[in-house]
């Protein structure tokens, strides 16, 4: 039997840290309201994380949990609540034609072609400004390249790792660790196979600059794995991006560079860059990670345009349509209820809404009419109440306050949309197990022991159905 993902059970992590907002916020879990006493909502900020190691997972899951909201850090996948969480951090994503050109994004890119060039450069420009330009700067510079290949550990990516880290994160020199740079960076929940590529995966990657023109298309992108791009300039590597190429996008993990070359705004030269790699490549979509409107060092972002993914209805939304419920750290919804609709008719027609249990690798975009619909579903009395009733249909007798997913989680599915389902023995769930005496143990959901029922229930609350069907969770 073949797994897309083999991963421990998922627990809720609370911290009291927080590199967004240093825990300093105001808790205001909704725009204008407080929730219900029985949301666990927590009196004073909290980071809270839902994650899970992942022993392994092909490039295709873990694209469909990034449209769930998810991300990875080494081998961790996770998520935040979006109700109770400190910040409200929702997963963005652009491309050429949704990107806008903007007057700070010519100036890094002309800043960066006059810093490569092998001779001082004419300082006139020219009329029109065309990113590809950047392309040509590079095949005519012999002190600038760029390298690829799969994660692995050099004293040189190191000692830039611990350079940045502790210069521009200002992260004591003793807690910047060669362990800590190699679970973070090197690490990967990904196959061997999708690690390691093949000899023209790479050499793709290698040459596409090279082999560029501007009036003939490059092969697309055949690479499907976890990426490092070296830059260096007159030999010396000067930054380094960590990068996850998947099916359907390239997912931009973090990057780092050196604060001597602060001067040439790498952070956004390297965004701009892989945005364009992406349109050269054929790759529909490039992946920023999450957006936090309230937190400075977060919304650079905003300027590459693109769409916000709305995790409880599984869509992407422009971002000019939700820029202003962004606003204020406000918890939104996608909605298109008339207004003549009360309150609890509202409540009881999203959450009897049939879910998509089978998600696609893209989500459709969005384009009709937004509102917020947040305070109708999270705001409202009867949704934790409602819940817990549900949940005493699966599990006779059972203690709510020892469930590790919160009843009422933002995205996740409801337990009346999966209930009757789980509850069907002709039901085609795998609910594969790992227990202490190496045997794999599958059976109908019913019969499992609560504590594996729980995990099962929290994984297909998390993930969907499409994704379960190949899971295998190690319970021991």
């Amino acid at each position: 039997m073949s797994f897309s993902m083999v991963a421990t059970p998922f627990s809720y992590y609370e911290s009291d840290d927080c590199g967004y907002c240093l825990l300093k916020k105001i808790p205001k879990p909704l725009a204008s309201k407080e929730v219900p006493q029985n949301a666990a909502c927590p009196s004073k900020p909290v980071h809270i994380s839902i994650g899970a190691q992942i022993i392994t997972m092909t490039v295709e899951t873990y694209e469909k949990c990034m449209n769930l909201g998810f991300r990875r850090s080494g081998v961790f996948l996770y998520k935040t609540d979006m109700l109770r969480n400190c910040c409200r951090m929702y997963t963005i994503r652009t491309n050429m034609l949704q990107m806008k050109i903007s007057k700070e994004h010519r100036q890094v890119v002309n800043r960066f072609k006059r810093a490569i060039a092998d001779t001082p450069q004419d300082e006139t420009l020219a009329k029109t400004f065309d990113l590809r330009s950047l392309i040509d700067a590079e095949q005519k510079s012999s002190r600038f390249t760029t390298t690829y290949d799969s994660p692995h550990f050099t004293v040189e990516k190191y000692e830039l790792y611990k350079k940045y880290q502790t210069i521009v994160h200002k992260d004591p020199p003793e807690e910047v660790s060669e362990n800590g740079f190699r679970l973070f960076l090197i690490q990967t929940p990904f196959t061997r196979d999708a690690i390691l590529g093949d000899e023209e995966e790479w050499a793709l990657l290698d040459t596409w600059v090279k082999d560029w023109r501007p009036d003939s298309p490059l092969a697309k992108c055949t690479r499907k794995g976890p990426v490092h791009e070296c830059y260096y300039l007159d030999g010396k590597l000067i930054a380094l991006s960590i990068l996850d190429f998947l099916p359907g996008s390239l997912s931009s993990v973090y990057f780092i560079y050196d604060p001597d070359y602060a001067h040439l705004s790498l952070g956004t030269l390297l965004s701009l860059r892989e945005i364009l790699m992406c349109n050269e490549l054929g790759i529909p979509y490039y992946y920023l990670g999450y957006y936090i409107d309230d937190c400075k060092k977060m919304r650079y972002k905003a300027k590459f345009g693109g769409e916000i993914l709305d995790v409880c209805n599984n869509v992407f939304v422009p971002f000019e349509k939700v820029d202003s419920l962004l606003k204020g750290d406000q918890l939104w919804t996608l909605g298109n209820i008339g207004s003549e609709t009360n309150a609890s008719d509202k409540l009881a027609s999203l959450l009897s809404s049939e879910p998509q249990l089978d998600l696609d690798v893209d989500p459709k975009v969005y384009q009709g009419q937004v509102s917020n619909s947040a305070e109708s579903i999270y705001g409202n009395e009867a949704t934790y109440s409602d819940a817990k009733e549900e949940l005493m249909t699966i599990y006779n007798n059972y203690d709510v306050s020892d469930m590790e997913v919160p009843l009422v989680l933002p995205g996740a599915i409801t337990i009346r949309q999966i209930k009757e389902k789980l509850l069907d023995p002709e039901t085609n769930l795998l609910g594969w197990f790992f227990d202490g005496d190496n045997q794999e143990v599958n059976t109908e959901f019913a019969k499992m022991d609560s504590m594996k029922r729980q995990f099962l229930l929290d994984c297909i609350r998390l993930l969907g159905y499409d994704i379960c069907q190949s899971l295998l969770i190690l319970s021991f």
